[in-house]
């Protein structure tokens, strides 16, 4: 069995810790993600996903087939997410915190 999990909104917990299904099924776990929610750029269409070690056949068999069925963010976007991704994790982290602390801020609002 291979379990396909999204997760999206994985960082935007309101309370406690994220747990990801790769976590109980690390071995057969397909992460798939994105940049819209948590870093704020959804018209970008920009996402990913996470194979582990064993479904590597199976990734390079998707990447094969899905280059002819599916467009791409443009290059711009990837090499900005990219950058942002391996230079600026202070700043990412401090984005996530400001908005998780405004969405508790709302929550604790709309009881």
């Amino acid at each position: 069995m291979i379990v396909l999990s999204d997760e999206i909104y994985a960082q935007l917990i309101f309370d406690g810790d994220f747990c990801p299904t790769a976590k109980v099924y690390p071995e057969r776990t397909i992460i798939m993600t994105g940049f819209s929610k948590w870093g704020s750029s959804g018209g970008w269409r920009l996402g990913y996903a996470y194979f582990p070690e064993e479904l590597e056949d199976f990734r390079k068999a998707l990447v094969a087939s899905a280059g002819q069925s599916h467009s791409c963010a443009p290059a711009p976007i990837q090499f900005a997410w990219a950058k942002a991704l391996r230079d600026e994790h202070e700043q990412i982290d401090a984005y996530v915190r400001d908005c998780r602390t405004i969405l508790k801020t709302v929550a604790r609002f709309c009881e």
